[in-house]
């Protein structure tokens, strides 16, 4: 499962050129072109738009503009499915761990490489 896609949004900024905060996805940060911009503050502004402060996690740069409020509600939905994208791969990556420690673990019984000791209480040298 793939998560950050950089090569994507790289490809889509550039294409988009100097359009500028208004033609921009504010999920894709305007210096390093990563998709894993994450918001920091939202508060209505005047006339109707969201001023919105946006940080990226990995080269650390901040957004502060004024955005319309249907952009600012489509940023929420990619942000959120982006959140449920990488709690699903943290799912898939927990199970497919505890499935192979599994694994290991009737391995090293059934080769007798475990035995009763290994369960016993460590006891300290007085």
């Amino acid at each position: 499962m793939r998560i950050g896609h950089r090569g994507d949004a790289a490809n889509h900024a550039k294409e988009m050129g100097a359009a500028g905060a208004a033609g921009r996805q504010l999920d894709i940060c305007p210096n390093c072109y990563s998709d894993l911009v994450q918001p920091v503050e939202a508060r209505a502004a005047a006339g109707g738009s969201v001023r919105l402060k946006l940080r990226c996690p990995e080269c650390g740069h901040f957004t502060d503009e004024e955005h319309s409020w249907d952009d600012a509600r489509d940023f929420g939905r990619r942000f959120a499915a982006g959140r449920a994208a990488l709690r699903a791969a943290h799912a898939e990556l927990s199970q497919e761990n505890f499935r192979d420690e599994l694994d290991r673990f009737v391995l090293a019984l059934a080769s007798d490489l475990i035995g009763p000791d290994d369960f016993a209480p460590y006891r300290y040298a007085a």
